[in-house]
């Protein structure tokens, strides 16, 4: 994947969930959560250090890691999401944790394929 199509693809994403989460507050009948309110700066973080990475462990050329690293974001941002609807609506979930739980594991997965990939590549 090139460079300027992950800017892209994590900054489309960073816009759809702050109109999602606008969107979502102007029918919520006053009602706000924080946890949805700020879901969109997420991406932005995270696609920020993928790209800050990307220099020296080429984490865009490694397809799995990439995936693994894009699915941790996304289990974490649709579990912030549910939590700020739940929050809104009124209620709550005691599975809102795994959402988390399985984001980070993936998060680290990849990143710790990003090293092993690079540091393979530099022994050969």
């Amino acid at each position: 994947m090139s460079t300027k199509k992950a800017i892209l693809m994590y900054g489309l994403s960073s816009v759809f969930l702050f109109v999602f989460q606008f969107i979502y507050h102007k029918f919520g009948h006053g009602v706000i959560s924080a946890s949805l309110q700020f879901i969109w700066i997420l991406p932005l973080i995270c696609g920020s250090f993928l790209m800050i990475l990307n220099r020296p462990l080429h984490t865009l050329s490694n397809r799995f890691a990439f995936n693994l690293y894009n699915m941790g974001i996304a289990s974490i941002v649709n579990g912030f999401v549910l939590k700020g609807i739940l929050d809104i609506a009124g209620s709550d979930s005691p599975y809102l944790i795994y959402f988390y739980i399985i984001g980070l594991l993936l998060l680290i997965i990849s990143i710790v394929s990003f090293i092993i990939k690079r540091f393979s590549h530099q022994m050969v």
